[in-house]
């Protein structure tokens, strides 16, 4: 079908969003100046990450586990999407979570954070955050299944929420500016290709069930054939 053909423009919006999640890594990771402000932020906020040995109270938007969190925001989507019976949008939604998560864990499993500065465990890579990323994507999903008119209160409270998230992590010595940056940006680009296949797959639901009205039309009598009395409307 065409109207499901897939734009080739539709994800450049993703792409330059990765774009910018290679360049915050590279300016922030792999330069002695990118690193000296991220380190001098990191050293301001709290612990310097990873610290494994942290044994302070935890900042309360981290005190639920990072696995429960995932399991509650599939929960979610895929209830309130089968609720206005939108398998498409519970798919791409799903979808989402799980390609940013898991793409999280392993670029922080896989890049390399040299040691450009003499901070103290500056070796040990830390981008981009798990817990942030958790947190975009899940509004983001929310926002692909929610009807249009709960999407601008669930887009500023989930924005509230990313946000005490990522605070919380640097508070926490877990992570680093950059981490966080990273994070939110690489949900956004894979959110960009979802949004695109959102698009070429499915249109927004009706927002209503009702007929549309029969446009009105005078009510007059017209003959009637012999044998038959009354009249007809036309």
């Amino acid at each position: 079908m065409a109207g499901s053909r897939l734009d080739p423009q539709a994800h450049l919006p993703g792409q330059r969003i990765h774009d910018l999640a290679v360049a915050t890594y590279v300016l922030l990771v792999r330069t002695s100046a990118g690193k000296w402000f991220d380190e001098t932020v990191t050293s301001a906020l709290g612990p310097t990450p990873p610290a494994h040995g942290y044994s302070g109270p935890v900042p309360w938007p981290l005190a639920t586990p990072a696995n429960w969190l995932l399991v509650a925001a599939i929960v979610a989507v895929a209830v309130i999407g089968a609720l206005r019976r939108t398998p498409w949008r519970i798919v791409t939604a799903l979808g989402l979570i799980i390609v940013a998560t898991v793409a999280a864990r392993l670029l922080k499993l896989e890049l390399h954070r040299p040691a450009l500065t003499s901070s103290t465990n500056v070796a040990a890579n830390s981008f981009p955050s798990g817990h942030v990323t958790l947190a975009t994507a899940t509004v983001i999903a929310l926002l692909m299944v929610l009807p249009r008119a709960l999407r601008p209160l669930v887009a500023v409270a989930g924005a509230g929420w990313v946000t005490a998230v990522g605070v919380a992590t640097l508070l926490a010595g877990w992570h680093r500016p950059s981490d966080v940056l990273g994070a939110v940006l690489l949900t956004a680009a894979v959110a960009g290709v979802a949004a695109a296949a959102l698009r070429a797959g499915a249109p927004e639901p009706a927002t209503h069930r009702f007929p549309a009205p029969v446009p009105y039309r005078d009510v007059d009598t017209v003959p009637v054939p012999a044998g038959r009395s009354g009249t007809r409307l036309r």
